[in-house]
């Protein structure tokens, strides 16, 4: 995984908050649609690099998209903010919280089953 990359003449690191500008075709209609979120990974080699970007919508809900680094449907990138530090635990959540301590014998048992 890298940490940073150039994407349509904009560099790009992990943890800016970007706006991805894409062309979206309706029928014989077409329009821009505007994904703005954070850029928790940059992945692949060559051709096959690709980024996601996370946001919040409505209701706390998370929401990524993955977008190809070659593709004639993303039109712009704009940087809305740089991070200049960012810690990963920062950028998603943690999946599995750190579980409570054991309080009774049975508990304890458990607790050293699971782990």
């Amino acid at each position: 995984m890298a940490i940073s990359a150039t994407i349509k003449e904009t560099v790009v690191h992990i943890g800016d908050i970007i706006r991805v500008h894409t062309r979206i075709v309706e029928g014989e209609k077409e329009r821009i649609q505007i994904f703005e979120g954070m850029v928790i990974v940059i992945r692949g080699r060559g051709e096959n690099r690709s980024f996601t970007v996370r946001k919040i919508a409505v209701g706390n809900i998370g929401v990524e998209r993955i977008f190809p680094f070659i593709t004639p449907w993303v039109t712009k990138i704009e940087v809305k903010k740089l991070v200049l530090c960012v810690e990963p635990s920062f950028i998603t959540p943690a999946i599995n919280p750190p579980k409570k301590s054991p309080k009774s014998p049975n508990t304890l048992l458990n607790y050293l089953y699971l782990h």
